[in-house]
């Protein structure tokens, strides 16, 4: 099967940086305080695997793994391009749904298992395709 595939250090700081998009629209969307246990945890979760891109969903498959019958070139700042606004929205939109659940709680802040991690499912479940589904599989740790 060959070696995995490890991310250089270029492309570690591109997937950590779309990372900080994702969470400051995250944020945008939300308007009010995140757990760092929350936010932290849904950014491991959206990461995937740097030093095997293959073995585990996320940003670093869905932007450097292989893609049958696509040219090699199509990688990283190519793939993001086409994705960068619906997965920017949908970072948007779980953060108002985990707002939403945290003030029905009577909540003052978004917690990891009781509203973010529900918002994320429901976001990537309801736009689910090739696309999201790279980026967003379902979160169940």
């Amino acid at each position: 099967m060959g070696n995995p595939r490890s991310l250089k250090d270029d492309e570690r700081a591109f997937l950590d940086k779309i990372l900080i998009q994702c969470a400051y629209s995250l944020g945008c969307g939300a308007q009010m305080p995140i757990s760092g246990e929350a936010l932290q945890a849904v950014l491991n979760h959206c990461r995937g695997n740097m030093d095997d891109v293959e073995s585990k969903p996320g940003f670093a498959r869905a932007l450097y793994g292989s893609l049958a019958g696509a040219d090699p070139s199509y990688e990283g700042k190519a793939r993001w391009a086409v994705s960068k606004s619906f997965i920017t929205d949908c970072s948007v939109e779980i953060g108002r749904q985990a707002a939403a659940s945290a003030r029905a709680r009577g909540a003052v802040r978004i917690s990891k298992v009781h509203d973010l991690q529900p918002a994320f499912n429901i976001v990537s479940t309801a736009n689910s395709s090739d696309v999201a589904g790279a980026y967003c599989p379902n979160w169940t740790d």
